[in-house]
């Protein structure tokens, strides 16, 4: 199993105070390069890159329709060269932003109100492969309480219209980096190791009606009992 060489791009925070959130994205540049970027161009690309993206994060963090929880607080962003075994390309050091001024996600309208801390909504990427290897990739937004559909545990589809274009808008500020373009500028794509690795770039996005569920964004909050005897 072989990564093909390409950029992680992080970010999180805290999350009820005691948890954590976080989600990844990954990317590379599109189609085939001869030659490819070297090691050492791929690291100090990732580290130039580094306040491009993070504006970008914070910008998709405060749109009043992201839809994430108001408790997923966005703290700081990682951007990092990834090598053919899913390691740092740099060993030794970690490209990170901290924000002096954490992001805390709008009230979404009109409920604006929290759910579980183990609810997600799952926002997915598809590429021009409609199945196997890189065909697919996805995020798990922590996200506030939505609007269902009438009768239904499904969620209503304006809240999902207005999340969804949310996130496109946000992996098309990611593609679109500054200045002269050339041609290792990273688009946000869909990766797989399985075999000698396989990558291509993001060409749509799409988000269920139904809630998922993340267990790991529930580990540190301590459960407390009312108890009664009988």
């Amino acid at each position: 199993m072989t990564w093909p060489r390409h950029y992680l791009l992080v970010f999180g925070g805290a999350f009820w105070s005691q948890e954590i959130w976080q989600c990844g994205i990954r990317m590379r540049w599109p189609g085939t390069l001869s030659p490819e970027p070297s090691d050492s161009d791929m690291i100090a690309y990732a580290a130039g890159g580094l306040a491009d993206v993070s504006a970008d994060v914070a910008a998709y963090w405060a749109d009043t329709h992201v839809g994430a929880s108001r408790k997923a607080i966005l703290n700081w962003v990682k951007f990092n060269a990834i090598n053919s075994e899913g390691n740092y390309l740099d060993s030794e050091n970690s490209n990170e932003h901290v924000l002096t001024t954490p992001v805390t996600p709008p009230a979404f309208s009109p409920l604006g109100t929290e759910t579980i801390p183990q609810a997600a909504l799952c926002l997915g990427m598809t590429t021009a492969a409609k199945r196997g290897p890189a065909s697919k990739g996805r995020i798990f937004l922590p996200p506030q309480q939505y609007v269902y559909q009438s009768g239904s545990p499904r969620i209503d589809t304006t809240a999902l219209g207005q999340i969804l274009t949310a996130f496109h808008t946000f992996i098309a500020a990611l593609n679109n980096w500054p200045g002269t373009d050339v041609p290792h500028d990273p688009v946000v794509s869909v990766l797989s190791p399985v075999g000698s690795g396989h990558s291509k770039p993001v060409t749509g996005v799409r988000v269920g009606d139904l809630y998922d569920t993340q267990r790991r964004r529930r580990n540190r909050l301590t459960e407390s009992y009312t108890v009664q005897t009988v």
